[in-house]
């Protein structure tokens, strides 16, 4: 049987900024989209009620991107699920960018069939 190889990045980042801006938040997830290689589906951002966060989400044909913000910590945690080609970590340079975090907590993980 062939192996399946999938890439599962979790970005946890703390003491930021812009996270209840559901624009800068759809800009933000278009370029990790571009600069990760991958190839965009779908975009689209939520922004809850009153000082609440974003939750965000890039449908590409490798799998998807997504962001849960909440601005009332500085915090969002970040999740990155793909295979083929697609470079997940080319997008950390655009997290820093777009909210300027103090810390960023990265971690990649290697799922699918052929990673016993």
């Amino acid at each position: 049987m062939p192996s399946l190889v999938l890439k599962h990045t979790h970005i946890d980042i703390y003491g930021a900024c812009n996270l209840a801006d559901v624009e800068l938040i759809e800009r933000a997830l278009t370029d990790c989209v571009r600069v990760s290689g991958s190839n965009l589906i779908h975009i689209h951002a939520h922004q809850f009620p009153g000082e609440a966060g974003v939750s965000g989400f890039a449908l590409i044909a490798e799998s998807h991107f997504s962001i849960h913000t909440w601005p009332e910590f500085d915090f969002a945690a970040i999740d990155f699920f793909t295979c083929g080609q697609a470079n997940a970590l080319q997008a950390v340079p655009v997290l820093e960018g777009a909210f300027k975090p103090s810390r960023l907590d990265v971690r990649t993980y290697r799922r699918g069939l052929g990673n016993d």
